[in-house]
């Protein structure tokens, strides 16, 4: 469901890692919509941007950890 984003973001990691860590990237598709300082933030501007649809929020961190998959929400 999510293939698009997870892949976008495996893609841009290592620059989001150098420019943005710490904060959540929101992506839908192959395009990165925005960078937000909260997760509530970032979730607020996905339903605004997207609606219902699909898309993907995560907290940029400098090292890789485990990502689950709790609906249309990922962690990492």
């Amino acid at each position: 469901m999510l293939d698009r984003e997870i892949a976008c973001y495996q893609r841009k990691l290592p620059r989001l890692r150098a420019a943005s860590s710490g904060k959540y990237v929101l992506i839908r598709g192959d395009e990165v919509l925005g960078l937000f300082p909260t997760e509530l933030e970032a979730l607020h501007a996905g339903f605004r941007r997207c609606g219902l649809s699909p898309f993907f929020v995560s907290r940029v961190r400098r090292k890789a950890e485990h990502v689950s998959v709790p609906g249309t929400v990922l962690r990492s």
